[in-house]
């Protein structure tokens, strides 16, 4: 099924891109738990840490097997376009001072070399998803 699905996007996109029409009319997915639900229904799970506090009766996700490509070719919304995060009224983070009160352990993390590395490679990894997708 989901080879099928791949295959009908690419179709959809190539002979509809030209007339900017909405693409997923008349599809039918898998959502994440290997259900067949109408396309307009359905979003990218591009923020997974969203899932557990949205009601999932309210949020019907793709199978895991259908990548970002295929869904953007078929008009499928990502779930970080659709559901925003909003604190509690009243909500008031709490700080996390270095146990001797300095800032300086926060300082050596934020200049560290190995922080510094972590961020290119989540860069890079975003860039590749982004190249693939499209």
């Amino acid at each position: 099924v989901l080879k099928v699905v791949g295959l009908v996007a690419n179709v959809r996109h190539n002979t509809t891109s030209a007339t900017h029409t909405t693409h997923h009319h008349g599809i039918f997915l898998l959502d994440d738990t290997s259900v067949l639900v109408a396309a307009p229904l359905c979003v990218f799970n591009d923020a997974p840490w969203l899932r557990g506090r949205v009601d999932p009766d309210r949020l019907r996700v793709v199978h895991p097997g259908l990548s970002l490509g295929v869904c953007r070719r078929l008009g499928i919304h990502r779930v970080s376009d659709c559901v925003s995060e909003v604190m509690e009224q009243g909500f008031t983070p709490e700080p996390c001072p270095a146990p001797d009160g300095s800032p300086a352990r926060l300082t050596a993390t934020l200049t560290s070399p190995e922080l510094a590395h972590g961020l290119a490679c989540l860069v890079d990894h975003e860039k590749a998803s982004q190249k693939n997708a499209d």
